[in-house]
């Protein structure tokens, strides 16, 4: 026989040998693999937290709650408006979430509803707005632009629920 020069104690060394280097060399690389995924999990809700912020700063900065408010006030008194540009079409407002759509379905479900769900909120408001920018809103337009600014005032309301989302993402 071919392992007739090995003695049983061997025989039993060199398969329980063979076992671990099996075991640990199939388990070591699927370890290393799940350690990479949290990390990028962690790096891309970590990646998320901020821009949300700098979003949610900048409408309070900006002041478009107020402005919204203004124009609502100004179409139930029948005047004219003419919008200014709040927005540029051709900038990327989220590009952290723009280049990472393609990895949201790494982090959490709920979470990862969550943070389309607030973005599409925001660009949905923002490209409403862009519509009507640099018009002159009369009796035509009114109502287009209302819904406009009804979805954007919704945006901007769920605002806090999206500073809990940021806070959410920083853990």
């Amino acid at each position: 026989m071919f392992f007739d020069f090995l003695g049983k104690t061997e025989i039993q060394a060199a398969l329980i040998g063979a076992l671990f280097g099996g075991f640990f060399g199939a388990t070591v690389p699927l370890l290393v693999s799940s350690v990479e995924e949290n990390r990028k999990k962690r790096r891309i809700k970590r990646a998320f937290a901020p821009e949300i912020r700098s979003i949610i700063s900048a409408t309070a900065q900006a002041g478009l709650l107020e402005l919204i408010n203004d124009f609502e006030t100004k179409i139930s008194k029948g005047e004219e408006i003419i919008v200014p540009s709040l927005f540029y079409e051709n900038l990327t407002y989220d590009p952290v979430f723009a280049a990472n759509t393609e990895n949201i379905g790494l982090i959490e479900a709920d979470l990862a509803q969550r943070v389309t769900s607030f973005y599409r909120r925001v660009r949905l408001g923002r490209f409403r707005i862009i519509a009507y920018q640099q018009k002159k809103i009369g009796e035509s337009e009114r109502e287009g632009f209302l819904h406009a600014l009804k979805i954007m005032k919704s945006a901007i309301d769920d605002l806090e629920d999206a500073e809990r989302l940021a806070t959410e993402l920083d853990r």
